[in-house]
C-alpha cells in the first residue's frame, strides 16, 4: 500500500472532490497519554492515532484488511490503512450523514442529504441513487455486493451494487442500527425503541422482538452469536442470532455505545458519563478510562486484540493489548 494519500480525484466523481487539505493531522501519542495512563486496569498500547479536519460523524473498519472508512462533519471522507496513513481523502459538497463499508475494503457508501453514493477503497465514485426521504440507518454485506438503507418514512430497502433495489419492508418505527450477518444469509436491525427483528435476503420476516428499553447503539458479532444492544440504565443487553435474550453485561452506568470482535472474545463499550470499557466474554472489565472526549463510534478488531476508538472531536485513536 502506498504511504501518501490517493490524488486520483475529479470533477466528475459526482461531487466527491480533494479536499484542501490532504494532510491531516496523523500519529499523535503524546496529547492520547494522559487518558491511556489514568485508566483503571490493563492498560492499552497505542498503535497509531489520526485527527480529522472536523468533528466526527462516523467510522467503518473493513474486518478483512483492516483499512478504516472515516467521515467528519465537513463532508470529508478519510480512507485509513491499517497503519493509520492516509490512503485517500475526499471533499464531499454536501454533509454525509452515513457511511458504510465493505468488510474486503473494496468500497462503501454514502448517504448525502436525499442520496446514495457507492464508491472504491480511493474514493472514486460508481452508481448513485436518489432517494424519496432522509437516511436514519445503513449498513454493508460483508462483500460489499448489497447495501440496506433505512430511511425516515420507516421503510427499509436493500440495493445491489448498481443501486438497483431487490427487496424493501416497513416497520413501526425507522431502523436506526443495522447489520448484516456473515455466515449466514440475514438482516438484523433495532429502532430506537420498540423494534428489534431480523429478515432474510428474500425479505422475510425471521423474528421480531419488543424492545422495553431505548437503545443507543448495536454490535454484531461476525459470526452472528451474539447481537449487543446499548440499552442506556439498562446496560448492555445480549441476544443470541435467533432474538432470544441470553443475559446482560451491567457496567453501573449508562451504556450508549458498543461494539465486538468477530467471535465475541471482547466487548468496547461506552457510557453517557464519558467512560470507555473494554469487557472480556462474559462481561467483566479489562480496563476502563475517561477520554478527553464523547466516544462517537467504536471498531473492534475482528480477532479481538484490540480496537479503534472515534472521538467526537474527530481523533481517532487504535489501541491493542495484544493476545486476548
Amino acid at each position: 500500500m502506498p504511504d501518501s494519500p490517493d490524488q486520483d480525484f475529479r470533477p466528475q466523481m459526482a461531487g466527491i472532490y480533494p479536499s484542501a487539505s490532504s494532510s491531516a493531522r496523523a500519529n499523535e501519542p503524546a496529547s492520547a497519554a494522559d487518558w491511556l495512563r489514568n485508566g483503571t486496569g490493563r492498560s492499552p498500547s497505542l498503535r497509531w492515532s489520526y485527527q480529522t479536519e472536523a468533528p466526527l460523524v462516523t467510522l467503518r473498519l473493513a474486518r478483512e484488511t483492516g483499512e478504516l472508512l472515516v467521515v467528519d462533519t465537513s463532508g470529508s471522507l478519510y480512507v485509513l490503512d491499517p497503519d493509520g496513513k492516509l490512503l485517500a481523502m475526499g471533499q464531499e459538497r454536501a454533509a454525509v450523514s452515513h457511511a458504510a463499508w465493505s468488510d474486503t475494503g473494496a468500497g462503501g457508501v454514502a448517504a448525502v442529504d436525499r442520496k446514495l453514493v457507492w464508491f472504491d477503497r480511493r474514493l472514486r465514485i460508481g452508481d448513485t441513487k436518489e432517494l424519496p426521504r432522509p437516511v436514519c440507518g445503513m449498513a454493508m454485506e460483508a462483500h460489499g455486493h448489497f447495501v440496506a438503507v433505512s430511511t425516515e418514512d420507516c421503510f427499509t430497502s436493500i440495493f445491489d451494487e448498481h443501486g438497483k433495489r431487490t427487496q424493501r419492508f416497513e416497520t413501526i418505527q425507522p431502523l436506526i442500527f443495522i447489520d448484516f450477518f456473515v455466515e449466514s444469509p440475514g438482516l438484523v436491525g433495532a429502532g430506537e425503541y420498540d423494534v428489534f427483528l431480523c429478515r432474510d435476503f428474500g425479505g422475510d420476516l425471521l423474528w421480531q422482538e419488543k424492545l422495553w428499553s431505548n437503545v443507543g447503539d448495536m454490535g454484531v458479532s461476525g459470526d452472528g452469536r451474539a447481537i449487543l444492544l446499548a440499552a442506556f440504565n439498562h446496560g448492555l443487553q445480549r441476544y443470541d442470532r435467533h432474538g432470544k435474550n441470553v443475559g446482560s453485561y451491567q457496567i453501573g452506568q449508562t451504556v450508549c455505545r458498543v461494539a465486538t470482535d468477530y467471535a465475541v472474545r471482547r466487548v468496547a463499550a461506552a457510557s453517557l458519563e464519558g467512560e470507555f470499557f473494554w469487557l472480556d466474554a462474559t462481561g467483566g472489565i479489562i480496563w476502563q478510562s475517561k477520554p478527553a472526549s464523547e466516544v462517537k463510534r467504536i471498531a473492534c478488531d475482528p480477532l479481538g486484540t484490540g480496537c479503534v476508538v472515534g472521538l467526537q472531536s474527530g481523533r481517532i485513536e487504535r489501541l491493542d493489548w495484544g493476545g486476548v
